[in-house]
């Protein structure tokens, strides 16, 4: 009887109801992983460490298909009110978040004002005004003797993924870190 139901590349999904193979063990374990700091044991005695950091190269304008952009507000000298900045049009609008300054927003053409998709990506643009993007840190790391034979723990090789959304987490993180992780997991 096979280990695997399949013959595709083995999974807990198909691996049946023990998870028998090294490779099923581990990919369950590194589910685990869910938190910046969360480390799990592999089966080879290895292990894998989790950060999840703030990107400082991604910015929301690097994206404007996909959120619009945005500009930080200044006044008009002579009135005092908002001024438009240059290719933004009659959609934009002035949002502030904690306290931040304001800035200009200009929603994708596609984004209808009033749907629910407009509130929803309104949310989110104003949380990576305030709280930018991420990046998703892997490492593998292994713990070696020096030769006095104190053991240090060293990071044997690192993958990482940038330009994510803040509070990313759930089914998102766990399928980006599978993928981090997939050539150091056992066949």
């Amino acid at each position: 009887m096979a280990i695997h139901e399949t013959t595709a590349a083995p999974t807990p999904e198909n691996c049946g109801p023990l998870n028998q193979c090294e490779r099923c063990r581990n990919l369950t374990a590194v589910e685990e992983l869910r938190e910046s700091g969360d480390t799990v044991e592999l089966d080879n005695g290895r292990a894998i460490r989790l950060t999840i950091e703030p990107d400082y190269d991604t910015e929301l304008n690097d994206f404007p298909d996909c959120y619009g952009l945005v500009e930080f507000a200044r006044r008009n000298r002579n009135y005092g009110g908002w001024v438009r900045p240059e290719g933004f049009d009659g959609n934009a609008e002035v949002m502030s978040c904690g306290n931040s300054d304001p800035y200009w927003w200009q929603p994708p053409a596609d984004v209808k004002r009033g749907t629910e998709g407009f509130e929803k990506l309104r949310r989110t643009v104003r949380e990576l005004v305030e709280f930018g993007f991420v990046g998703v840190v892997v490492e593998l790391r292994e713990t070696l003797s020096d030769s006095h034979g104190n053991p240090h723990v060293v990071t044997v090789d690192t993958n990482s993924l940038w330009g994510i959304e803040w509070g990313v987490t759930g089914d998102y993180l766990a399928g980006t870190i599978r993928d981090l992780v997939d050539g150091w997991i056992g066949e």
